[in-house]
């Protein structure tokens, strides 16, 4: 296979070739990232591979892969190469896909090609070198290259460290004596033909691979070198050897519980070093459970239901744009999680042993920004000018007001709704003066209710990016110039609440983050996150102070779940008090009243009443007062005050999983310690759901009216999220003798993975079979959907490649479950970028599973054709928009009345959606080529023109050098 002129350019598009080559199509092996159908990048490499790869194709016809180009980046040599298809003669001859006939004619075919190398002509006799007489690389003589050599004599000397040769016998032995006492040939050499390095298709060879130690060596070191890479042993001593580490190991883990942290660390480090795929070495162990005999089971053989490195960071996210917007991404994230199913659906899809890659997982791992579905890398400023003081006329103003009472109010309950509202009147009735942070509450309300419109799918939408000019105005009233540096009231903590709900909601994680840690400290220097007893607040005042904490509670904790980061909302840092369940307009009634003003009689009366205090107080013992006030709390009737009771008990609950189970310490104690926790906490689950009343137990089914629904649905939703996140350590999978065991065998770690699976599919049960955006917005927790709905896709996707090794019997349940995951996905996408972002990642692999099963893959919704993605990233990056008709028009007439004054405006909500994603590309867009995936699929490369060279000039290819 003869290679064409092998050029050697600098490449400052090599990163971002990889980056989208490894999203689309993968990585190949631990070194290499296919780049297009027939192309792939391997590197970094050592030079020697290059020059071996072109001196073979030139002086022989062995079928190697074609070299097309070499590029220098980041002080690394890449080589762009032919991707040869088919198999390697390792997994192909293990597995049986061979037939004996083929195996004859393979080992003949090989021993053709070897003796093609051993006929060539060295350029001198007795040289050591590299095919370009270069130093040359093999890590059987040590990590780094060496020579050239003029003479075997000095390469042997070189193999000894320079001990003469007769002082042989006595340091190394007469065999080496003999052995480099002789004179030999120099010899064309691979120097690692083993059969993971000869590809096969269809029962012949297809090529050989990995030529990075090839060079001109004695000729006796091919025949030793294919030996050195033969680890072949007989099964029974595997078998021993199997037995005898588990034996180890387990006394190791034995120890580990009984001695000191320090020591027991110590037993971790060296567990997860000499076996990476154990789950203790992670600090986890989920099968480190009791059998029937009361003695330790070994440790599950995988890592990817762990918490390894769940106290450090695996790569530099300061590094680009794309990982700062993503930001660190820890163990209770969706993210990660996905990070996982891509690497194990690779794995099933391809038919690969866990331990086939499981010594690359370290160095092959999926950066989280490559498969982060959240949209923080899309700017949040209005794409026009903004008048700081206009607003919408009463109209539009009044629909997006009742709007967010409506949708957003009950949920997050951050504004005092009955005094706002008498405000909202009194401002748009008499034009009374209102301040900038009331102005700012105001926007921010518009904004969030802008967003949920749009995505509502219902006849007034609105224009996607209306939210964006409500946000802008909103910052420029409240977080513009000096305003961050002014000392924070209540106003000023609603706003930035406000702000990192919206950024929530928007799927803007990694800001939110940041403004829900501002809004925290602000609270925090008020004292809101204590109990008042001050003599001059009102009753209501203090309720509203509480209520407030509650909704950063929630949105901090959320984020905290989304992103595994640690959260500013410990359980030792507030002593606030639940929030009444009342609805504002009853807070003044004689019953909230009396709990208002007395603190001891609202802690036992609702407080000690709920779930979460058992936290604080596990050895709380259940009074008659306890038993009262739960049959008080479930008498009262359905309201979105008692809703938020109980989702803000749930929420603490929740919290304690991230705190105790997924935290940094939690890699400082033991197995046994976290499956304790795990235990302690799933009983403290199950009695927040049988303590529910009866209009919000979801788990009956009896007529409801629409508010009861909306309820239970909701804290259905939080319960299962919340049983997914204490179970999900315990998911992974499991060596052939922990499948051979029963289920009663299994123990803790298996029940608590079906737990976690079947909490997956009870979510899905949750909504309908045909997918519906309006049941969405209405009936479920839609500021949190995707992030809910992708947990419950990830764990499913997980379990799936893990062949359903923890629910056997229900693999069609759990198919049909993914699918159903991937059509909801499908709906959203059409409203909302980072879900479509979603729907990519979950399709590609859902479909792939379900093909490698078997199963149908008809009904899932087939991915978007390339038009499709561009339109819709159009949608973000574009001042135009389309009008019903399909007539082009610009977007300006809804944009720029948010910079006009609000007499001058005539505002039509109905009419200002932006079409832009539906648009059809002209024809002369199309003749133009894709200008925002710049690939050329006839040459297979990327479009040079598309990417200005560094100092502003062309980039004639003109500059490239022969190799």
């Amino acid at each position: 296979m003869a290679n064409e002129r092998i050029y050697c350019t600098t490449s400052y598009l090599l990163a971002f070739r990889l980056r989208i080559g490894k999203k689309l199509f993968g990585a190949v092996g631990p070194h290499g990232v296919r780049v297009s159908p027939s192309r792939m990048i391997k590197g970094p490499c050592a030079t020697p591979e290059l020059a071996a790869l072109k001196y073979v194709a030139e002086h022989t016809s062995i079928p190697i892969p074609k070299v097309f180009n070499a590029h220098y980046y980041d002080d690394g040599l890449y080589i762009e190469m032919e991707y040869v298809r088919g198999m390697s003669l390792e997994a192909a001859w293990y597995r049986g896909h061979l037939s004996q006939d083929q195996n004859k004619d393979i080992i003949t075919e090989v021993a053709g090609y070897i003796s093609q190398l051993r006929k060539l002509e060295p350029p001198r006799a007795g040289i050591v070198a590299s095919a370009s007489l270069d130093e040359a690389l093999d890590h059987r003589v040590g990590s780094c290259t060496f020579g050239p050599f003029t003479s075997h004599k000095w390469f042997h000397s070189y193999l000894r460290a320079n001990v003469p040769i007769g002082d042989c016998n006595e340091v190394f032995g007469p065999e080496v004596t003999e052995c480099h006492s002789r004179h030999y040939r120099s010899c064309f050499t691979h120097a690692d033909i083993a059969p993971r390095n000869i590809m096969v298709d269809n029962g012949k060879v297809a090529a050989i691979v990995d030529w990075e130690f090839g060079g001109w060596y004695p000729e006796y070191w091919e025949y030793i070198k294919a030996h050195y890479g033969q680890t072949d042993q007989p099964e029974w001593q595997i078998e021993s050897f199997h037995k005898q580490v588990q034996d180890y190991e387990s006394m190791l883990i034995d120890i580990g519980n009984l001695v000191d942290s320090q020591s027991a660390k110590r037993i971790r480090d060296l567990l997860q070093k000499y076996n990476a795929d154990s789950d203790y070495g992670s600090n986890s162990t989920p099968d480190a459970s009791q059998d029937q005999n009361g003695s330790k089971r070994s440790p599950s053989p995988s890592s990817v239901g762990s918490l390894e490195a769940v106290d450090r960071v695996e790569e530099d996210l300061n590094l680009t744009e794309s990982s700062r917007a993503t930001g660190y991404m820890g163990k209770s994230s969706e993210i990660t999680w996905m990070g996982r199913v891509q690497e194990e659906t690779e794995q099933r899809s391809r038919g690969q042993s866990p331990k086939a890659t499981s010594e690359n997982r370290t160095s092959d791992k999926v950066a989280p920004s490559t498969i982060n579905y959240h949209i923080d890398d899309i700017g949040v400023d209005a794409p026009g000018p903004v008048q700081m003081y206009w607003v919408p006329p009463r109209q539009v103003a009044d629909h997006l007001f009742e709007t967010y009472l409506r949708a957003v109010h009950p949920q997050f309950p951050i504004i005092n709704r009955t005094l706002f509202s008498t405000q909202y009147r009194d401002f748009f009735d008499d034009r009374s003066y209102a301040g900038d942070k009331w102005l700012a509450i105001l926007n921010m309300i518009f904004a969030i209710a802008a967003e949920y419109l749009h995505n509502s799918d219902g006849a007034q939408r609105g224009d996607i990016k209306d939210h964006l000019f409500y946000l802008t105005r909103a910052r420029m009233l409240s977080m513009g110039g000096d305003s961050l540096f002014e000392h924070p009231d209540l106003q000023q903590v609603q706003i930035e609440g406000l702000i990192a709900f919206h950024m929530l909601s928007t799927n803007q994680v990694n800001r939110a983050w940041k403004i829900s840690a501002l809004a925290i400290r602000s609270a925090t220097s008020l004292g809101i996150n204590l109990k008042s007893s001050c003599h001059k607040m009102l009753g209501v005042s203090k309720e509203i102070g509480c209520r407030i904490w509650w909704c950063l509670y929630t949105v901090e904790h959320t984020l905290g779940s989304m992103t595994g980061r640690a959260t500013s909302i410990s359980t030792n840092m507030y002593t606030t008090q639940l929030p009444l369940p009342f609805d504002e307009e009853h807070l003044s009634e004689p019953t909230a009243t009396t709990l208002l003003g007395d603190l001891d009689k609202r802690d036992k009366r609702v407080d000690m009443a709920m779930t979460s205090p058992q936290i604080r107080h596990p050895d709380l013992q259940r009074s008659e007062d306890t038993l009262a006030a739960r049959s008080w709390l479930q008498s009262l009737p359905v309201s979105p005050g008692l809703y938020f009771l109980y989702y803000c008990d749930l929420a603490v609950v929740n919290q304690e999983i991230l705190d105790h189970v997924y935290s940094p310490e939690s890699a400082t104690v033991s197995w046994e310690d976290i499956k304790s926790r795990a235990s302690r906490l799933k009983t403290i689950v199950d009695a927040w759901v049988t303590s529910l009343p009866p209009g919000l137990d979801f788990t009956s089914v009896e007529d409801e009216n629409q508010q009861s629904c909306w309820a239970k649905t909701n804290l259905a939703f939080h319960y299962y999220n919340t049983r997914i996140m204490l179970g999900r350590p315990s998911l992974c999978r499991h060596s052939g003798a922990d499948r051979e065991k029963s289920v009663d065998q299994r123990g803790f770690s298996h029940d608590m993975a079906a737990m976690t699976l079947e909490s997956a599919m009870q979510m899905l049960d949750l909504l309908p079979d045909e997918p519906n955006m309006g049941h969405l917005c209405r009936f479920c927790p839609w500021w949190c959907f995707l992030h809910y709905i992708m947990k419950t896709a990830t764990v499913i996707i997980l379990e799936l490649s893990f062949h359903c090794v923890h629910m056997p019997d229900r693999e069609s349940d759990l198919i049909e479950s993914a699918k159903k995951s991937v059509r909801w996905l499908h709906m959203m996408s059409m409203h909302c970028i980072a879900s479509h972002r979603a729907w990519q990642l979950c399709e590609n692999a859902v479909r792939r599973l379900v093909s490698s099963m078997g199963y149908d893959d008809s009904d899932i919704p087939p991915p978007p054709n390339k038009q499709r993605d561009d339109q819709f990233a159009d949608n973000v990056g574009t001042a135009q928009v389309l009008s019903y008709n399909g007539q082009g028009q610009s977007s300006i007439r809804p944009h720029e009345s948010h910079a006009m004054d609000h007499s001058n405006n005539n505002f039509d909500l109905t009419g200002s959606l932006a079409f832009g994603f539906l648009a059809a590309p002209s024809s002369q867009d199309h003749a133009a080529g894709d200008a925002h995936f710049p690939y050329d699929p006839i040459s297979e490369e990327f479009l040079r023109y598309f990417f200005p060279s560094l100092d502003g000039g062309e980039n004639p290819s003109g500059e490239k050098n022969t190799f």
